[in-house]
């Protein structure tokens, strides 16, 4: 989840009024208008050939990015025999998400599985939006013969995740429990909480690092009887419980970069995802735009930052790979107003002169599409333009702090700007009979019947 991390605190790239006309005629000629489902048929086109499909948001509290996303994905799936879901969202609840949707474990509903996620944000994944997903979601794995699996991939919830690491180790090899309880509490010594490694911790040399290096064997060596998944699935706590004690010790330390560890833990966790469900089975990501997009085509680059979207170019190649970015101008949106702090509706107010979420409400306020490989590259979107992001913490006042320097056609394979949205709808405030806000409905589940698998 993002405090938006790259941002203008001047104003706003400055382009003459003529070219700002010039920029939004190009918007009204090369972008589509999204107002019907087959107005985004050349995006679904692309998407369902592609490997790896990246989907953004520029919040973590738009209905219609949740929905929007929710719907792409229903049609990449139903276009691929072998797929899965990996979202930003910890490994380890969303390991109950995933037993969920494939039937592998007793949990009635998802709202029911979806009371795993405890950890602050909670409204990321704990929303009417995402709980409808993985009803539907749930229900297409009944007719498929390879059900689609769900999966975390960010490296946040270091001992929550050592917890169910212990837990699930106890009931499979004693000694590698002993090995994970003698880890816990080299990290939670002095004290610490639950999301935060303290100074014993804060270089990460011995002897934690052998510490982790003892886990990691003791798991390797698990005897034939550990089913596959089950190897997986430890195999992954415990690459999350070394790399989030390294993500946390970096924290603040000018000379790690702890977002980039989280970046190439989130390439390492797609890597072994693509090689577990096979590397014929398509990959749907869901996260934040500042992780999807190239960072390249921002002043993140400027930094040293890389971002899961950049990487993924560079692993796959770009011919396999999608991303695509969300925008808005105006509207509602659910955040907090601190770190840590109780999640509120907020106002999102217009959005500043000279952005390109201003640029595309100028064309028309209509919802719109852009294709990369449709703008010119000598075009007003292959230019440095601020585009809005907000993340788990805002400050709508404090509005022109949050834009990203973009070149849009770099950025982004596909963009959908959607003119005015709403906020979610969390669980924690949510009656399930709640209407959708948006006109993305999910497919009928007898529409998605599983074809047989080549040979």
């Amino acid at each position: 989840m993002e405090v938006v991390r790259s941002t203008i605190t001047a104003a706003p790239l400055v382009r003459t009024a003529m070219a700002e006309r010039t920029d939004v005629d190009e918007i009204r000629e090369r972008a589509t208008v999204v107002d019907d489902h087959a107005s985004l048929a050349p995006l679904l086109d692309r998407l369902e050939q592609a490997e790896v499909v990246l989907i953004g948001e520029a919040t973590h509290g738009t209905a219609e990015f949740y929905e929007l996303r929710s719907w792409l994905t229903a049609h990449v799936l139903r276009a691929n025999d072998r797929a899965f879901v990996a979202v930003e969202g910890d490994w380890a609840p969303c390991t109950h998400l995933d037993r969920y949707v494939r039937g592998r474990a007793p949990i009635a509903t998802a709202r029911a599985a979806l009371e795993a996620i405890t950890r602050w944000p909670t409204w990321l994944l704990a929303n009417e939006e995402v709980c409808r997903f993985l009803e539907w979601l749930a229900a297409v794995n009944r007719g498929r013969r390879v059900p689609v699996g769900f999966h975390g991939i960010d490296v946040y919830g270091l001992f929550d995740t050592v917890d169910q690491l212990i837990d699930r180790l106890a009931r499979i090899d004693e000694g590698a429990a002993r090995q994970a309880r003698a880890l816990r509490s080299r990290l939670a010594t002095g004290g610490g909480d639950a999301d935060t490694v303290e100074s014993t911790t804060s270089q990460l040399e011995l002897p934690e690092a052998d510490a982790f290096d003892r886990l990691d064997r003791a798991i390797h060596a698990l005897g034939p009887v550990t089913p596959p998944g089950d190897r997986f699935d430890l195999e992954q706590h415990a690459l999350v419980v070394s790399n989030a004690a390294r993500f946390h010790a970096a924290s603040g330390d000018l000379d790690r970069n702890d977002w980039n560890l989280r970046s190439h833990h989130m390439l390492t966790s797609l890597d072994r995802l693509r090689s577990f469900h096979g590397w014929d089975a398509t990959a749907v990501v869901w996260a934040h735009n500042s992780h999807v997009g190239d960072a390249r085509a921002t002043d993140m680059a400027d930094r040293g930052d890389v971002t899961l979207g950049q990487l993924v170019r560079d692993r796959y190649g770009p011919d396999a790979v999608s991303l695509v970015g969300f925008g808005t101008h105006r509207g509602s949106v659910i955040a907090a107003p601190a770190w840590a702090a109780p999640m509120q509706q907020m106002p999102v107010p217009p959005a500043v002169p000279g952005s390109i979420d201003e640029l595309f409400h100028s064309a028309d306020g209509f919802d719109r599409l852009m294709l990369s490989d449709r703008v010119d590259p000598g075009s007003g979107q292959s230019i440095d333009r601020p585009q809005r992001a907000i993340g788990v913490v805002y400050d709508p006042n404090r509005e022109a702090d949050n834009y990203v320097p973009t070149c849009l056609r770099a950025r982004y394979d596909a963009y959908l700007h959607l003119d005015a949205t709403n906020a979610v709808r969390p669980l924690a405030w949510s009656m399930s009979d709640v209407t959708s806000p948006t006109n993305w409905v999910l497919p009928p589940v007898d529409s998605y019947g599983s074809r047989p698998l080549p040979k």
